[in-house]
This record gives structure tokens, C-alpha cells and sequence, in this order.
């Protein structure tokens, strides 16, 4: 693996400031709602976009939320810190540069629409730790960031080289660099030191593991692929691989869902992509 990468790694902030303060006022068994939301609120771009997000169909809480701590008392301290999180990884990374085979806008538009479905599908079979799957589709393709930032001109020949080949990208980051993108990802769930279940959705969003997988996984793994299919922004594939058949009974859904479900995903990710890229 190029040392770069692992620096990389090792230099990122332990975790996005905002979450990091957030994290440890949740960790304080006397924090309140208030106290959570003074620590958000400490963050003007944070605390709107959280606002906005959690008022958006996304959640289909009734009436409006006009406050962080309302937000808070009816999302649930671990879905308003998971919303958190996935704003602070956003503006982590730029957005701004923009590259002949990969742009970052685009980028964030693919993996907010696999937030966007993972949380859909979640919600369609009872997954019980639903306010996880909007953030593990939006982090799971992290490794493709730390890639940009590290090795920028070797990621520059993988996503050329996938252009020619019209082959996957976790293939060629193989071969030429040794490890993929859900590897390094999983390597950055380590060193922030989020729940594992994450982390696993992460390395795993390419490859379907048995039926033995903890739930969040597949889930992932299934949106990912339907993102791609419905070309809701783009990562750097250009192939759409085929669900492994097992997918449809481990999940315990069937395929037609997604045509009953396409006029949401499709408004879903237009409206949230506006108001979490937006500066």
C-alpha cells in the first residue's frame, strides 16, 4: 500500500470538529436537548442544513421542526449526530475542484442518493437501526476521497484506465495500487472510530457477504447499485454491476419496490443534494 494513503489516514482530524464536540457532550449522561443543541448550534452552516434535512420527506416527521432541539427531541440524539456527521465528512473534502474524470459535486451526488435509498430500503423491511442507513451511504465510497487527496495522479491513471477497460473501480485500484477504495474507506471508519456496523458497510458495499451479514451491509450494497442504475451522480463507474440474486431474499425484498419507490428516491435526492451543497 503507498505510504501516502496510510499518512493520509493518520493525518485526518480525529473526527469533523462539530461531531467531535457533539460526540463527547453525548457521552456526558447529564447532556439534554439543550446542551446538544448549543453544541450545534455553536456551527451556523451545520445547524441550518440539519434543520433543513430533518423538515425534508427524507424523515416524514408531521408538522415543522423549527428549532435544533426540536430537532433533536424528535429525530433522537443518534440520528441528529449521524446527520451531523455526514455534513462534517461533506465539508471535509472539497467540493469545488473539479477533475477530468472525477468531480466532486458529482461525487456527493451519487453517495447522497445511496443515503438517500439505503434509508428507504431500511425503512421498507424494519431494519432496526434505521438512523444509520442515510450515513453509511453517504460515507461508503470515503476511500475514493482519501485516494484524491493522497495519491491524486496514480487514482487519475485507476480512473482512466476504467474508463478503457469499462471495468470496476475496486478491480483496478487493485491491481495497480494493492488495495481498493471500501478498503481504505474502512480504514478511515478505524481511525475515527465509528460503530462497526459501519465500517462494514463500507468495506463491503461491493461485495455481498452471506446471510450471516449484520443488516446494514446489503442494504449498502443493494442502493449503491441502484443509485448507479439510475445514474443519480457518479463516482467514477461507468459500469452497472448486476445484483447478486441473493440480495432479493437476505434483504427480504422484492425488486418492485423500487418501481413504486422511484418518484420519492427521485425527489428525495434533488431536494436534499440542493440543500446539502449548497454553501
Amino acid at each position: 500500500m503507498p505510504k501516502n494513503i496510510i499518512n493520509k489516514i493518520e493525518k485526518l482530524p480525529t473526527l469533523p470538529t462539530v461531531y467531535s464536540r457533539l460526540t463527547l457532550a453525548l457521552s456526558d449522561p447529564k447532556s439534554t436537548p439543550e446542551s446538544l443543541a448549543r453544541v450545534i448550534s455553536s456551527d451556523q452552516s451545520a445547524s441550518l442544513k440539519l434543520l433543513k434535512v430533518a423538515n425534508s420527506s427524507v424523515f416524514g416527521l408531521p408538522g415543522r421542526i423549527e428549532t435544533v432541539k426540536d430537532a433533536i427531541i424528535r429525530l433522537g440524539y443518534n440520528e441528529v449526530s449521524n446527520i451531523i456527521f455526514a455534513l462534517s465528512v461533506i465539508n471535509l473534502f472539497s467540493k469545488k475542484k473539479l477533475l477530468i474524470h472525477f468531480q466532486p459535486v458529482k461525487f456527493w451526488e451519487h453517495s447522497i442518493a445511496v443515503g438517500i435509498i439505503s434509508r428507504l430500503i431500511g425503512n421498507h423491511i424494519g431494519y432496526g437501526n434505521l438512523e444509520n442507513c442515510f450515513l453509511a451511504g453517504v460515507i461508503h465510497d470515503i476511500g475514493k476521497l482519501v485516494f484524491f487527496e493522497s495519491i491524486e495522479k496514480e487514482y487519475l491513471n485507476v480512473l482512466k484506465l476504467i474508463d478503457e477497460r469499462e471495468g470496476y473501480s475496486f478491480e483496478i485500484e487493485q491491481e495497480l495500487l494493492g488495495i481498493t477504495h471500501a478498503e481504505v474507506g474502512g480504514m478511515v471508519a478505524d481511525h475515527w472510530n465509528i460503530p462497526q456496523v459501519l465500517g462494514n458497510s463500507i468495506r463491503q458495499h461491493h461485495h455481498l457477504k452471506d446471510e450471516t451479514s449484520d443488516g446494514l451491509s446489503p442494504i449498502v450494497y443493494l442502493a449503491n447499485i441502484t443509485a448507479r442504475f439510475l445514474d443519480l451522480g457518479f463516482s467514477g463507474d461507468n459500469q452497472i454491476p448486476k445484483p447478486d440474486e441473493r440480495i432479493w431474499s437476505i434483504l427480504r425484498i422484492s425488486s418492485d419496490f423500487f418501481d413504486t419507490s422511484l418518484d420519492e428516491i427521485l425527489n428525495q435526492h434533488q431536494l436534499i443534494t440542493q440543500m446539502l451543497l449548497t454553501d
